[in-house]
């Protein structure tokens, strides 16, 4: 689908964020319009252009009118990426509790391949969405934290390097993915990595 832009495409976001959780007129107002004023006969006029939108894929009816509230995005969770990551890490965590080692380092392989890039909805100008997108992006850090421990502790740790490198990158302040870097390092033999490891992250 070619997505559309500014307003309606953060109204779209909103709506995927909080798919399945009903959202007030208000509160979709202030998302998508960034706490400017807008009239609810606006916000209308947007969500029928993202039925028309949704349609094209035979979804039109999936966002739900809430008479005299708002309205509401039903979905199945593997239809949106953000749902099925966290089904996913669920999984991985159950698995762990039946001491399934494989299981778990499986299943949250499979949540980590579900993200693409840095920053979730980084095309959507919004920051009433930034708590939403901070607490996912938080959950993205510590499902890679447990499958880097996991890979690291059976000895995999090669296989892991490049992985550990990538997240570093995009979150250095994240003291355990760092720590886990440098003794993947360690282990491969790049003690030189080490150090300058250490002195940028640390």
């Amino acid at each position: 689908l070619d997505l559309p832009g500014g307003v309606t495409l953060a109204l779209l976001a909103a709506l995927l964020v909080y798919a399945n959780r009903p959202l007030s007129q208000a509160d979709l107002i202030r998302v998508a319009w960034q706490g400017e004023e807008a009239k609810t006969a606006q916000l209308h006029k947007r969500v029928s252009e993202l039925r028309t939108l949704l349609a094209a894929i035979g979804h039109r009816d999936d966002i739900r009118t809430l008479h005299g509230f708002g309205y509401e995005l039903r979905v199945d969770v593997g239809q949106v990426d953000a749902l099925e990551f966290q089904r996913l890490v669920r999984d991985a965590a159950e698995a762990d509790a039946d001491h399934r080692g494989d299981d778990e380092i499986g299943r949250l392989r499979q949540a980590l391949r579900l993200w693409r890039g840095q920053h979730p909805l980084s095309n959507v100008l919004t920051e009433m969405l930034s708590q939403a997108i901070e607490s996912l992006e938080q959950r993205r850090r510590s499902a890679a934290a447990r499958l880097f421990g996991l890979e690291i502790g059976r000895g995999d740790h090669e296989s892991v390097l490049d992985e550990l490198i990538l997240m570093v990158g995009y979150y250095p302040a994240d003291r355990r993915l760092c720590e886990q870097l440098i003794l993947a390092q360690y282990r491969c033999g790049h003690i030189g990595d080490v150090a300058s490891t250490y002195q940028r992250h640390h």
